[in-house]
C-alpha cells in the first residue's frame, strides 16, 4: 500500500477531447499467442502502403477510481510486428499525454499523479502533433489472414485510491491494438 497526500480534487478533473478514431473491441483470447500479456484487444482494421494511422489510448477507471503516477509510467507504448512479410515505419517518441490531462503533485512535492474517477474513460496517450505510423512496404510473399500484422500496446501503470491518502498495489494494465496489411 502507498501513503500520498491528494490535492484539492474537483469533480471534473480531466477533459477529454472527441476521439480521433475508434477501435473494435475483440477477444484477446480469440488472438491466440499474438495477445499474450494483453489485458484487452482492439483491432484498428487493415492499412495498404501509405496509409497511416495515428493511434491513442482511452483508459477506463471501470468500478473504481484510479490513480496513475507519472512516474509509474516512463515506458508506456510499445510495438511489434508480427509479420515479417510486412514493414511498418514507427516514430521513436510518437506517443504523449494530452495537454487536456489535468495532473496534480503528491504531498512530497515532486511526484505528478491523474485521478481516474471511478466510471470515468479518459484519453491517457495520444500520437504526438505531426507523426502517425505507416505501413512501409508488403512483400509480394504476404497471404492476407485473420492474424494481425502489427501490435501495439499501450501499457498503464495504475493504483486503486483506498481513500484517506492511500493508494493500493501496483497493477498494469495492457490495452493492445492489432493491424493488418493488405497489398
Amino acid at each position: 500500500m502507498k501513503k500520498f497526500f491528494l490535492a484539492a480534487v474537483g469533480a471534473a478533473m480531466l477533459s477529454q477531447p472527441a476521439l480521433a478514431q475508434s477501435y473494435d473491441r475483440v477477444g484477446c483470447n480469440d488472438l491466440g499467442s499474438v495477445a499474450d500479456g494483453c489485458t484487452e484487444c482492439f483491432d484498428a482494421g487493415s492499412r495498404r502502403v501509405g496509409q497511416t494511422m495515428r493511434p491513442h489510448n482511452v483508459f477506463n477507471a471501470g468500478s473504481d477510481t484510479r490513480i496513475v503516477f507519472e512516474g509509474e509510467n516512463q515506458i508506456f507504448f510499445e510495438h511489434r510486428v508480427l509479420n515479417s512479410e510486412t514493414v511498418w515505419a514507427v516514430p521513436d517518441d510518437m506517443m504523449q499525454y494530452p495537454e487536456t490531462l489535468r495532473w496534480y503533485t503528491a504531498s512530497d512535492g515532486f511526484r505528478r499523479y491523474l485521478m481516474i474517477e471511478s466510471g470515468e474513460s479518459v484519453r491517457i496517450h495520444e500520437t504526438r502533433p505531426g507523426l502517425a505510423i505507416s505501413l512501409a512496404h508488403v512483400s509480394d510473399r504476404h497471404r492476407q489472414s485473420d492474424e494481425p500484422d502489427l501490435r501495439l500496446t499501450f501499457i498503464t501503470s495504475y493504483r486503486d485510491f483506498l481513500g484517506q491518502g492511500q493508494a493500493g498495489d501496483l497493477t498494469r494494465f495492457r490495452t493492445c491494438i492489432f493491424v493488418n496489411a493488405e497489398r
